[in-house]
């Protein structure tokens, strides 16, 4: 169990892609889009939660690694999970 004054997030990954793509077309006028969105996202975030972790897209896999610097720069600490075995 996480101390209470940690703040964390969890979400779905289809829901956070749905965030990232709506968060991309307001953001456009921005030079780095995904970045600007990727900061408002984590603002206030200790532990990030991405259930169900399942990328089949190459834009989607493209967006995602950029998500996951602007986060792994931040030191916040990203937990996924998913429910296909590892092979």
């Amino acid at each position: 169990t996480l101390p209470p004054f940690v703040q964390k997030k969890r979400i779905h990954f289809h829901a956070l892609m749905l965030q990232i793509h709506i968060g991309l077309k307001k953001l456009q006028f921005y030079k780095n889009p995904l970045n600007e969105f990727t900061k408002q996202f984590i603002k206030n975030i200790d532990v990030l939660c991405i259930d169900e972790l399942y990328v089949e897209d190459i834009t989607d896999a493209m967006l995602i690694k950029i998500f996951f610097f602007e986060i792994f720069k931040k030191k916040i600490t990203l937990i996924i999970t998913s429910n296909i075995p590892i092979q």
